[in-house]
């Protein structure tokens, strides 16, 4: 009876090894005395089944000789004649690292890694390890280099590698890899803007010359013309000519109001249509009068605390009427306590008393008509100069112009300003040429946030403002523009390039003469002394494409 009630306990002791998860062909039982596990189980290269450790509460009581005990479960550690399981040791697999795959992307974005793949076969928790080196081999920045998924910028054209290695507490697996194949952004077209000109107030039978030339690309690309005349008065037959021009001309026949809708076009986009309106009149009849057009002025880099001064000198009026000024600062900083002085006249000011953005709104009146609000924003920071060297180069394209009498308003002088971030560092000079500056490490290189403004001043002395820009400057960047002369004379081209705070970090000046080309002349209409226009282009990055 002793024998099979024994036999019995041996049967449901190995069925709870197996609920608890010990393999019995793994476990080896030991006779021991009190509680020598630890030290019975090293002996022969196992270790203590778990919930079987040293100092164990339950082992099997094997009863000494079939006493009473036999077959049950002892309860304290002390007790004797204890049978001890024991398992052999776990072998520690090394995990496998994935890097993931390789990626394709462009220059400027960020890229995301994926190590989520890897894997350990005993189910441990690995940890991760990243390096990236860029083209040149050079080590890049990691958001985290100990992330699954960590991030990083592709700043620079090529193949970066990123190796990844894992780590499951006990052993590293093998290095994986992946390729990210970066290449340079492709220039984002941006659409043109029309500009047909200002209203005008004419004389019934007069010729009415429109003006397109204030039209605009933000890439500096050529522009064709397209003018639709889409309203005249009953019983008018006024009809474009030279619709494909800049600026082209009708007869207002008839007495009322004639609208002409413009579209300019990039080589690869349409601008939205912008109208003119032509109001004619019979001959000693009042002028219609037409609502002016305000101009707020450029807008402004300064440092706290600066005097601001506002210029709305360049608003204007069809009928030439005098102008009435209502300025108003619209947006200001929290707690700011700007105010206005002479609100109403052409050039007010205000102390920028708080860094932030200020927008200040212009409204023109002829004594009859308001025209539509015209805004400036005044960005005032609190940062000092800095102190980095900034070159402009502007290049103006043609220098001299020869251009027929029917022929203005077509012609196009062509601006570009570069403008260079040289670094300053022991073992160059300031003389680098761009070749040094691309090897030298992006880390070396601080990025400048820079306003550039091109503007022109006519003969007349009157300001046309051709682009204003804000770039984030980390070694080169151009701005183009155009301009369309109207009349013969001197021309002067200005580019500026000012920092945050307002502060002038470069500027240059260049100027155009335009003359009356005679009808008999046989040369092209342009002519070019300007020795720059020959060079070849400098290598660059573009920061802004």
């Amino acid at each position: 009876m002793k024998r099979i009630r024994y036999k019995r306990s041996i049967l449901s002791l190995v069925a709870t090894l197996v609920v608890l998860g010990l393999n019995v062909n793994e476990a080896m039982a030991f006779n021991g005395i009190g509680n020598n596990i630890n030290s019975l189980c090293a002996a022969d290269m196992r270790t203590p089944a778990k919930p079987f450790n040293g100092n164990c509460t339950l082992c099997h009581d094997n009863g000494g000789s079939g006493g009473p005990g036999a077959g049950k479960t002892a309860s304290r550690p002390g007790n004797i004649n204890l049978d001890f399981f024991c398992t052999l040791p776990m072998m520690n697999t090394a995990p496998v690292a994935n890097a993931g795959p390789d990626q394709s992307v462009t220059a400027g974005v960020i890229v995301t890694l994926d190590g989520s793949g890897s894997m350990d076969a005993d189910g441990d928790t690995p940890s991760y390890d990243w390096v990236v080196t860029d083209p040149a081999g050079n080590p890049v920045m990691l958001s985290d280099a100990t992330a699954v998924m960590p991030t990083f910028t592709a700043t620079i054209a090529g193949n970066y590698v990123a190796e990844l290695t894992v780590n499951d507490g006990t052993e590293d697996s093998a290095v994986d890899s992946v390729t990210v194949l970066v290449t340079e952004a492709q220039p984002v077209n941006i659409a043109p803007v029309a500009n047909a000109g200002m209203d005008q107030a004419v004389i019934v039978d007069d010729i009415v010359t429109l003006d397109g030339t204030g039209s605009s690309d933000a890439d500096g690309d050529d522009l064709t013309y397209s003018w639709v005349l889409t309203q005249r008065p009953m019983g008018s037959e006024a009809l474009l000519s030279g619709a494909d021009t800049a600026m082209p001309s009708f007869i207002a026949d008839v007495e009322g109001d004639y609208l002409i809708e413009l579209t300019v076009n990039d080589g690869m986009l349409d601008s939205a249509a912008d109208i003119v309106m032509i109001s004619a009149t019979v001959e000693n009849a009042p002028m219609v009068n037409i609502a002016p057009v305000a101009n707020a002025g450029m807008d402004q880099n300064v440092q706290t605390g600066t005097t601001v001064m506002l210029d709305g000198s360049g608003s204007s009026d069809a009928n030439n009427d005098p102008l009435a000024y209502s300025w108003e600062l619209t947006t200001m900083p929290m707690n700011s306590a700007a105010v206005l002085m002479d609100a109403t006249t052409a050039m007010p000011s205000f102390v920028a008393d708080l860094p932030g953005e200020y927008v200040a709104q212009l409204i023109v009146s002829d004594g009859l008509l308001e025209s539509a609000a015209d805004t400036v924003m005044i960005n005032v920071n609190d940062q000092p100069m800095i102190t980095a060297n900034v070159k402009l180069k502007l290049k103006v394209k043609p220098s001299k112009l020869k251009i027929k009498m029917e022929k203005f308003g077509e012609k196009a002088v062509k601006v570009e300003a570069k403008v260079k971030h040289v670094i300053m560092m022991p073992e160059y000079d300031s003389d680098m040429d761009d070749d040094d500056e691309d090897d030298m490490d992006d880390e070396q290189v601080n990025i400048i946030p820079v306003l550039v403004d091109i503007y022109v001043i006519n003969p007349d002395e009157s300001m046309e403002v051709l682009v204003q820009k804000h770039h984030s400057l980390k070694k080169s960047s151009k701005v183009k523009a155009r301009f369309m002369p109207k009349t013969e004379g001197t021309y002067e081209v200005h580019s500026t390039v000012t920092d945050e705070a307002g502060n002038e970090l470069a500027s240059e000046t260049k100027s155009i003469v335009v003359m009356l080309k005679a009808e008999d002349h046989e040369d092209d209409d342009e002519h070019d002394d300007d020795d720059d226009d020959h060079e070849k282009d400098d290598h660059e990055e573009d920061d802004h494409k």
